[in-house]
């Protein structure tokens, strides 16, 4: 993804909303140096309607939200530091093995053969009509 092109102080301001989780309103206070309430809330609004910040903005938030999903690597040594724990209870183990094979279709599905073929004699093909 291309980064949006915004000055110092409007990433700031972007930057505090996304990591600090501050208002808009406090997140331009911080940014812009500025105390008044007021005009610190429309110039908030204003900011972030402004296509290069609200592209900034949208970015920061993906970004987060790639940084907070394990990947399969990382739930699998999660799941196998849990399994392997002396100090873990045994249900706990199992639970973290039984998810682990699953994860990887150690399991195989019992299949019926659902392809059966009837074949009825005459006496029973004369009542059926």
């Amino acid at each position: 993804m291309n980064k949006p092109k915004i000055n110092t102080k409007q990433k700031k301001f972007i930057d505090n909303i996304v990591y600090e989780n501050d208002s808009n309103t406090t997140a331009y206070k911080k940014a812009y140096n500025n105390n008044n309430t007021n005009s610190s809330a429309v110039n908030a609004c204003n900011l972030l309607r402004k296509p290069n910040v609200k592209d900034y903005y949208k970015q920061k938030l993906e970004e987060l939200e790639e940084k907070q999903i394990l990947s399969l690597e990382q739930r699998n040594k999660i799941l196998s530091s849990i399994a392997l724990e002396q100090d873990t209870k045994k249900a706990d183990k199992i639970k973290a093995i039984d998810v682990l094979n699953k994860a990887d279709k150690v399991y195989t599905d019992n299949v019926i053969d659902s392809n059966i073929t009837v074949t009825l004699d005459s006496k029973l093909q004369d009542w059926s009509k």
